[in-house]
């Protein structure tokens, strides 16, 4: 593993403070530094009192320490990026997102200088990276589904089984929100979702295909190319929110947590049994579900899904 990013924000002296970001940051170090005691170069950016100004969590300081992260990749490299505070949603302005949002990080200073858009996080963390390359991203926030802008989602539906949803085809989007309506037991609106998404195959209507009419999307989508591996972990799904809650008495992000406890109590899982298990952790209790995201259909990055182990060097 050659270098890992920590951020957690704790907002504490805002209008919306949360309570477990810094614990976040702390428990996933050291599941971290566990799991790979010789890693190469380890930044953290956290927003506890007294910390050195170039160590809080800005925009700026938050931007910088991404670049850090990817900066000179070589085939062969592993990154590592472990994000905890808010996340939002704001306008899409290229014309990349079906439903004209973009997905977004909120540094310390948002209400200042701004969220950090999906785009600039494909743009930064993903773009340059080599083949051969892998990034590891765990995103424990609000709306963090498709935080990356990565082309496909894996999910499981209520069998069990791995679903791989294309977000940039309409139909496909579709398909996935009626495999999630009938997770959180909505059988009706999964009904609803998967006839339209069969109106829509039937119909051609992709979103690349609407976007041409538009003349905006079908350019940007373009631009989210990487020769690298990219897995992203994410709390929730781009309409949901991520749980900031107490476990055993202690402030923690529930994603957070989950990811831990699974990959601790069982170190060579799969992907698929990583997945399940942390789904099956925040089931009872909270109403997110986890997603896992990547560049490429995921069986053409790990082979049989089932039978790879979750170990961060071998993906």
């Amino acid at each position: 593993m050659r270098r890992a990013l920590f951020v957690g924000i704790n907002y504490t002296y805002t209008e919306f403070p949360l309570r477990g970001c810094h614990k976040d940051v702390e428990n996933m170090h050291a599941f971290f530094h566990q799991r790979f005691p010789e890693v190469g170069e380890v930044k953290v950016l956290v927003d506890e009192d007294g910390q050195p100004a170039d160590t809080l969590p800005t925009k700026n300081n938050l931007l910088a320490a991404m670049r850090w992260l990817v900066a000179d990749a070589q085939p062969g490299d592993h990154f590592f990026f472990h994000y905890s505070g808010h996340g939002g949603q704001a306008k899409d302005e290229d014309g990349d997102e079906d439903d004209g949002i973009d997905e977004t990080l909120l540094p310390l200073d948002y209400e200042e200088n701004g969220e950090i858009h999906d785009d600039e996080l494909f743009e930064i963390l993903c773009k340059n990276l080599p083949k051969g390359s892998v990034l590891t991203a765990i995103f424990d926030c609000c709306h963090s589904g498709t935080m990356m802008d990565l082309p496909y989602t894996y999910l499981l539906n209520q069998n069990e089984e791995v679903i791989t949803v294309n977000n940039f085809d309409a139909a496909s989007k579709k398909l996935l929100e009626g495999s999630l309506a009938w997770l959180n037991g909505d059988k009706e609106g999964a009904m609803r979702a998967a006839m339209e998404s069969m109106q829509m195959i039937a119909e051609g209507a992709t979103v690349s295909a609407q976007a041409t009419e538009e003349g905006l999307a079908e350019a940007s989508q373009k631009k989210k190319e990487t020769q690298g591996t990219v897995i992203q972990w994410s709390g929730c799904k781009d309409d949901q929110t991520s749980a900031d809650t107490k476990i055993g008495n202690m402030p923690t992000g529930a994603m957070s947590w989950a990811f831990i406890k699974t990959v601790n109590e069982n170190p060579d899982c799969t992907f698929l049994d990583a997945l399940k298990n942390v789904r099956a952790l925040l089931r009872d209790e909270y109403t997110q579900i986890p997603q896992v995201s990547g560049r490429r259909p995921l069986v053409e990055v790990l082979g049989t899904f089932s039978s790879h182990p979750y170990t961060f060097p071998s993906i």
